[in-house]
């Protein structure tokens, strides 16, 4: 994704939370408020869209990796150190993540996302 400022944030912020009527109050009432005022006032609610949000996701990891410094290799890392460091490496870091996606998808979905968005930034 391309930089976003503050704005983008907020449509960000409120698609991946903002997907039932019953949820809308919820920012408001936290800050004491007792009437509608945000995105719930004008719009309905998102359709829960699990691909959109995971690509989404995917594109949010990117933007917080990138300010820490990290690499895609880091990034490689983090995700699966075997793919970087060989199978006879000892350590996994999200091993359920990985054999849920795999047994869904037939692939470590969420790494082919991430780097992949990786790579859609590099190239703008």
């Amino acid at each position: 994704m391309a930089h976003r400022g503050k704005g983008m944030g907020a449509v960000l912020d409120a698609f991946l939370k903002f997907t039932r009527y019953d949820t809308a109050h919820l920012p408001e009432k936290a800050e004491g408020q007792g009437k509608q005022t945000g995105l719930a006032a004008f719009l309905p609610p998102f359709v829960f869209d699990p691909e959109r949000r995971a690509l989404l996701r995917a594109d949010l990891d990117v933007r917080y990796a990138r300010p820490y410094g990290l690499t895609r290799d880091d990034l490689c890392y983090i995700l699966d150190p075997v793919d970087l460091m060989g199978e006879d490496y000892p350590s996994e870091t999200f091993r359920v993540l990985k054999k849920n996606e795999i047994d869904e998808y037939g692939e470590y979905w969420t790494q082919r996302l991430v780097l992949e968005a990786w790579d859609r930034e590099e190239m703008e």
